[in-house]
């Protein structure tokens, strides 16, 4: 049982709560997918996310060039440069495919529809 095991550092936890059945409004949380998804600041708000996060990537990988010591193993330092760069890349794609789909919203276009992601599969005029 949960409140009997002994967990962080020796202390008890505390008992599992009680679990409420509340009823759950879908079409409540289908609109507001819709409503978000089918938003252009949205994607451009993710999109600028995106870019910080790979900002961040970049200042490590830049201060990992600058602090790696000489090594023997130049493919050890490669590998530890590549562990930050990758997902930089990484990151930046998503931030760029964002971009696509709050252009192709602002073009009158949906994602979400009928409580479902529908994207832009099909479309070749996206841009």
């Amino acid at each position: 049982m949960l409140a009997e095991r002994n967990i962080f550092n020796g202390h008890k936890s505390i008992e599992r709560p009680k679990v409420i059945n509340m009823p759950f409004n879908w079409e409540k949380v289908n609109n507001a997918y819709k409503e978000r998804g089918n938003s252009p600041e949205s994607w451009i708000s993710t999109s600028k996310a995106l870019l910080v996060s790979a900002r961040v990537l970049r200042d490590a990988f830049e201060n990992a060039q600058l602090t790696l010591p000489e090594s023997d193993n130049k493919n050890e330092n490669f590998e530890i440069l590549m562990s930050t760069l990758e997902p930089e890349l990484m990151l930046r794609a998503f931030a760029l495919e964002c971009l696509y789909k709050a252009i192709w919203l602002s073009r009158g276009n949906e994602l979400y529809k009928n409580g479902s992601f529908k994207g832009v599969d099909g479309n070749k005029n996206m841009i």
